[in-house]
């Protein structure tokens, strides 16, 4: 089944006779300040399919993304007083964030599909807020090896279903003393070292030293200015 599931292209059909579809709902997405577009978000018994609505012309496909359960790292959702948004955060791409009337319904079959399957807990963090897109990995992120997935103080634990010491769930997590540290491949070094020239300047060093005596110092390179390096 998890082999299977990863095999499935994104650009493949959705046959509701191929796979049972346990949850559905519509969500949307939003571009720039004022784009929105609307699809419809389908759980079944092994992926989770957002699908272009009837009225998208010039498709190859009727599916814009399709996220196996293996592939799965976690979801993020807003603890709002009306929450609205979620993330699903899939390992090594992309993370899909969309906005959503009521978001508990699809995450709580997502994760209890998911323990049904892998045996272990899906991490789910909250964030009070309804305006996720500081922990959704954009696809420039993933390149560069960078996941904006929360720090294992967000995670909910009463979101877990899985009790017994088998569906232990502390590996999906990076552990927190390795929080801070980004581990790169070797064909990624002269990207990095192309960012460190950019924004480490000698003009840029002389103002940040002028800073510190101010109190008002930041790193030039560090977690705060990965949304400004993944942009480049």
């Amino acid at each position: 089944m998890e082999n299977e599931s990863d095999e499935k292209s994104s650009t493949e059909s959705f046959d509701p006779n191929d796979e049972n579809v346990l949850f559905e709902t519509t969500v949307r997405k939003e571009f720039l300040i004022f784009f929105k577009k609307s699809y419809d978000l389908k759980v079944t018994d092994f992926r989770v399919v957002i699908l272009y609505k009837d009225g998208d012309l010039n498709k190859e496909s009727d599916v814009k993304r399709s996220i196996s359960y293996s592939r799965l790292k976690g979801i993020t959702k807003s603890t709002a007083e009306v929450p609205k948004a979620f993330v699903l955060h899939v390992k090594s791409m992309e993370d899909e964030y969309v906005f959503c009337e009521d978001i508990e319904e699809p995450i709580s079959m997502i994760k209890k599909v998911y323990a049904s399957l892998l045996k272990k807990n899906l991490p789910i963090f909250g964030v009070e807020s309804n305006y996720l897109s500081e922990y959704a990995t954009s696809d420039k992120d993933a390149l560069l090896g960078i996941s904006r997935m929360p720090l294992k103080r967000f995670r909910m634990k009463e979101e877990r279903i899985l009790t017994d010491e088998s569906s232990s769930d502390d590996d999906e997590e990076d552990k927190e003393l390795f929080s801070d540290f980004l581990v790169i491949n070797r064909d990624e070094v002269k990207e990095i070292d192309r960012f460190l020239k950019k924004f480490n300047k000698q003009e840029n060093l002389d103002k940040e030293q002028e800073e510190m005596k101010n109190g008002e110092s930041i790193l030039l390179f560090s977690k705060k200015v990965r949304s400004s390096v993944a942009s480049e």
